[in-house]
């Protein structure tokens, strides 16, 4: 037995004494193991095997013609690709962004940077809100044989105002008055995340009075329609009560003291 045959023997893991069928049942084995559209396929590895196996089959005692040399290998091509495996989608990712009121209000445009350091454009529309989520088509993992790239999905949450509160897709602000802005009523310009407002205050309105502004809370968002801005009215003390209830209180406490 030549050097050749012996290398053939050893790439193909048969002892020298081998036959032709457990040479033949070695190559199908390998070859099905490396071949190129296999899980771990290693193409230069299948053309090492298919030579080392065409090696054998002409240096062996008794040759393999070639043509039923080139049926094997050919079946065993058509069975290979019966059993390459399916296309499989990468998974999506996620990742969070924390957007302040105005940009729920208004849209905006961010930029979240996800685990493993990319960074992705997030096109925010208006009206969205803590829980909502934004999909980025093909931004996930890569797929496998032929499969779809998987999703980013960005959770939004929304950041806590310093003067606003949100209850659903409505928004609550207090507005300070004095005393006789409540009495003879007057138009207030307040400052609210929508930028500043003019708000009429009707005559004879009381402390704790709540103003409905229509369509002015979130606005809609797909199936879910605006919210609405309500306007809680707060009541100053003016200076001179807050004068006279400091004096009197000190008067109560010192009946006999005089004051000043």
């Amino acid at each position: 037995m030549n050097d050749s045959n012996t290398d053939c023997h050893a790439v193909l893991g048969l002892s020298k004494d081998a036959n032709a069928d457990e040479a033949r049942a070695a190559f199908r084995r390998l070859a099905k193991q490396y071949h190129p559209d296999a899980a771990k396929g290693d193409a230069d590895q299948f053309h090492i095997i298919s030579q080392a196996y065409d090696s054998y089959c002409q240096s062996a005692a008794a040759p393999v013609p070639l043509p039923a040399r080139r049926t094997l290998v050919s079946s065993f091509w058509k069975t290979a690709r019966q059993v390459a495996p399916a296309p499989l989608n990468g998974a999506n990712i996620h990742a969070d962004l924390r957007l302040s009121l105005e940009d729920s209000l208004k849209g905006a445009a961010r930029r979240v940077t996800l685990e493993d350091g990319r960074a992705l454009d997030v096109q925010c529309p208006p009206g969205c809100v803590s829980g909502d989520i934004i999909r980025l088509k093909g931004a996930g993992e890569p797929g496998q044989f032929g499969g779809n790239n998987g999703d980013a999905l960005i959770r939004i949450a929304l950041m806590e105002h310093k003067r606003a509160s949100l209850s659903g897709r409505d928004l609550h602000l207090p507005l300070w008055l004095d005393l006789h802005q409540l009495r003879a009523g007057s138009r207030v310009e307040m400052r609210t995340p929508h930028g500043p407002l003019r708000v009429k205050v009707p005559p004879l309105s009381s402390n704790g009075q709540t103003l409905r502004l229509k369509d002015l809370g979130l606005p809609a968002n797909r199936s879910k329609p605006a919210g609405h801005l309500f306007v809680t009215l707060k009541a100053r003390r003016s200076p001179s009560f807050s004068d006279a209830l400091g004096r009197f209180s000190r008067i109560w406490a010192n009946p006999l003291r005089p004051t000043t």
